[in-house]
């Protein structure tokens, strides 16, 4: 039973290290390697590196530090960069007045938007995509993909 729960313990430090590993973004990892003030400290300058301690004030020019000026200059920010601009609608109608509603799609062209995709074709596509990067909102990343198909 002593091994047992050594296994466990052993497994339980293997799943540590790994998060640990992640969480610093630190490439190796030894068989074995259990240096947790390492990736401590790996974790801490990245934390350093990525926090924010100051916002220029676009309307002043001076330098923020406070939080709650820092977050003001953000919700700012952030709140012209969506709001909503007015159409322009002489330039709509010169626009919609280009487009012809009444053109149809020729049917050779209809069948080769429609047709279904091959796996051949999907095989080429997954040749020029990016490695390394975020899964999709379907949560598949590129690689998996490929090792799948």
């Amino acid at each position: 039973q002593l091994m047992e729960i050594e296994a466990q313990l052993d497994k339980h430090l293997q799943a540590s290290m790994q998060t640990l590993q992640i969480r610093s973004a630190t490439k190796w990892l030894e068989e074995g390697e259990r240096n947790n003030s390492y990736f401590y400290r790996q974790i801490a300058a990245r934390s350093v590196a990525t926090t924010m301690n100051s916002l220029r004030n676009p309307a002043t020019q001076a330098i923020e530090t406070d939080t709650s000026s820092m977050c003001a200059i953000a919700k700012e920010y952030y709140s012209s960069l969506y709001r909503s601009e007015t159409v322009d609608q002489e330039a709509l109608k010169i626009i919609s007045g280009k487009a012809n509603p009444w053109k149809k799609i020729s049917k050779p062209d209809w069948e080769t938007l429609t047709k279904q995709t091959t796996e051949e074709e999907l095989l080429e596509c997954l040749k020029f995509c990016p490695t390394n990067k975020s899964p999709g909102l379907d949560g598949i990343s590129f690689e998996l993909l490929t090792f799948i198909l």
